[in-house]
This record gives C-alpha cells, structure tokens and sequence, in this order.
C-alpha cells in the first residue's frame, strides 16, 4: 500500500513495534471511544501535522482502525482525522448531547439539558 511522502516511516519495523507495545499496554482499550476491546491501532494525541512526535509513546494512544469498535461502531482513528484529543472528546461529548436531544425529540419528550 503506498503511503504519502511524509507517512513513509509509519510503514518501518520500529513504528510496527512501538504500535503493537502501545496496542498490548491497553489490553485492547480505546483511548479514543473508552471502548473495548478491538483497539487495533495507534493515534497520535496531537497529530505530527499540528505539531505533535511521531514516535513518542506518551503522544500515542490505542485506537480503533481497521475494525470498527464493536460498541460505538466507529473506526475512531480515522474519524479523528486531524483534530488533537482534546478537541476529539469535545467533538464526541457534542455529538452525543446532540444525539440524545434528537432521540428524546423523536419519542416526544422535551430534550435535557
């Protein structure tokens, strides 16, 4: 699979192992949804793109990629996209507020604030 000229080093051996040790040290947990198990991958807290290091565990985080989370159905990696993690939590805290006032309205009921 051909990656961009700036993922290149994400297809090394020292990224596959730094990947599978963040990926067993959470026992299969999302850091991205809270989630498990089913994290088969890694994100980065802060992106490398916005500044963030590439290889630094602590700016790693076990995610869900290739498989969806068998709770919330996301393939969390990549909905992150870009965003660090705190404006993810932001964007999955809103789009469960939102989702809860729709259903509440769908049944009838005035929505909670």
């Amino acid at each position: 699979m051909p990656v961009g000229p700036d993922r290149w080093e994400l297809e090394t051996h020292r990224w596959r192992q730094l990947r599978r040790a963040i990926v067993a040290s959470a026992r299969g947990l999302c850091g991205l949804c809270g989630h498990g198990p089913g994290a088969d991958t890694v994100d980065h807290a802060i992106p490398p793109s916005r500044g963030g290091a590439r290889f630094d565990p602590a700016n790693l985080i076990a995610a869900h990629g290739k498989h969806p989370c068998p709770t919330c159905g996301r393939k969390c990696n990549s909905e992150k996209g870009s965003m660090t993690i705190t404006e993810w939590r932001v964007f999955l805290a809103t789009a469960s507020a939102l989702a809860c006032s729709a259903a509440s309205r769908s049944r009838g009921r005035p929505a909670t604030q």
